[in-house]
This record gives C-alpha cells, structure tokens and sequence, in this order.
C-alpha cells in the first residue's frame, strides 16, 4: 500500500520592499510607515502638502495585487461620509480604512 505523502507546511510569504524607495520618492512621503503581514506591504504616510497616502501591495503565487488610496487632511467631513456610504453598501470597517487610506481605528471613530 503506497504511503499518503505528508502535507507540506508554507512558508511565510515575505515581502518584496524593492519598490519602497520610488514609493515614498515619487509620492514626496516625507513621514511614513512601513509594514509586512502575510506577504501584503504597507506603506501609509504624509507628503509636504499634507496629503496623507496608503499604499498597498502583494505579490505571491504568481499574483501581484496593488492598491493606492489618498485623502486631503482637511476632508474630515467628506472623509466621514464616505465612511457611512461605504459600510451603508457592506463594506466592512477595515475594508473602508483600507479604501480611503486610513487605519480602522479612524473609521471607527468616523462611524460613530
């Protein structure tokens, strides 16, 4: 009887920074933050005019998946009612921050 071959463990997806530098140069990032989880990288950060950027990438499997989302610092209110539109369609609190370039907490915030 031939053997069941035992299951493969995956190794964690890393993530691929070598983009990083024109990131931040070609978006005048001048106070940003850098993250890695699960192979997505997130790069979220305020340029000289006070436009705030989150930029999201993944690449694993072949895939590669990337988004950009900004917000004027001054559009709290055009921010908040996005916010509501947004999760009014379904969207889930992390879905939203993730769409306007903001963290959960913010939206939370914005949604009560």
């Amino acid at each position: 009887m031939a053997k069941t071959p035992a299951p493969q463990k995956m190794k964690p997806a890393s993530c691929d920074i070598s983009k990083l530098p024109d990131i931040v140069q070609n978006l005048g990032l001048v106070n940003f933050n850098v993250s890695c989880e699960d192979g997505s990288l997130t790069v979220t950060g305020k340029n000289t005019e006070g436009k705030h950027f989150r930029v999201n990438g993944y690449q694993g499997n072949g895939f590669t998946e990337g988004t950009m989302s900004t917000f004027e610092s001054s559009s709290r209110d055009a921010r908040q009612f996005e916010a509501i539109r947004l999760r009014n369609a379904g969207f889930t609190q992390q879905e939203i921050a993730d769409r306007l370039g903001v963290s959960q907490k913010t939206i939370s915030n914005d949604l009560r």
